[in-house]
């Protein structure tokens, strides 16, 4: 909506000065400039500014002062700068025109900077596991005035991370013994150098065995020798059969 004031203001103002009937427009008349609209960003963006000037003669110079750094020459009236590094709720940049005549003009429009840190959320599809089960970690994010350009898991807290760009998934081993707090940590990177993280839980258990005992006979006589069998059957061991 503001895109379409401003190039709407500005159509009016090319109708206005170009007519020779309007009082306001004379051989010697002073430019009309729009710096362009106010807008956010974030910390370090790249940022092109759009400048918009009529005149009833010929512009002549555009100049460019940001943030009160002092008007610099430019030889387009649309210019490029970088955001500060850090925060800011009003980096102001003004645009002066000047003439064939001498006349000037000024406009300003004014920038917020943010930190704009991203979100990051850390998941499982495996809360409860056995030990030397497959985990999957989930992670995901979003950073509004940029992009996340990198995803990292730390399996366990342990303060080592893995980089899975451009996946933020991880799929790996659980632990070999049993942890009710197994933690795995995602940490998030932005274009801007932000970094955020979240931590998700997962319970390794040691699951208790499922144990089957037979006999070959249950019938027997004194002395006859009587054959015993069993099995352990466990999601963390191998299925062991005793005799």
């Amino acid at each position: 909506m503001k895109n379409i004031t401003f190039y709407l203001c500005a159509l009016f103002l090319i109708v206005l000065f170009c007519s020779r009937e309007n009082p306001l427009f004379d051989a010697n008349g002073i430019p009309i400039v729009l710096a362009g609209n106010d807008t956010t960003v974030s910390i370090n963006d790249t940022i092109k500014l759009y400048g918009k000037a009529i005149d009833d003669g010929t512009i002549v110079s555009y100049e460019w002062n940001i943030n009160g750094s002092g008007f610099i020459a430019t030889s387009k009236i649309d210019t490029i700068i970088i955001a500060p590094s850090k925060p800011c709720s009003s980096y102001v940049c003004s645009l002066k025109v000047t003439d064939s005549q001498g006349n000037s003009a000024t406009d300003t429009t004014n920038i917020t900077v943010l930190l704009d840190k991203p979100s990051a959320t850390a998941t499982t599809t495996t809360p409860q596991v056995s030990i030397n089960d497959s985990i999957t970690l989930n992670g995901s994010g979003n950073d509004i005035y940029g992009r996340i350009v990198k995803w990292e898991w730390d399996e366990g807290n342990t303060g080592l991370f893995k980089e899975t760009s451009p996946s933020s998934n991880l799929s790996a081993i659980g632990p070999s013994s049993p942890d009710s707090s197994f933690m795995c940590v995602l940490r998030v990177t932005d274009d801007d150098g932000n970094i955020v993280s979240d931590t998700v839980k997962i319970d390794v258990v040691l699951d208790a065995p499922l144990v089957t005992a037979s006999a070959q006979s249950n019938t027997v006589t004194y002395k006859d020798i009587i054959n015993l069998s069993g099995t352990i059957i466990s999601r963390s061991l191998k299925t062991h059969f005793l005799q």
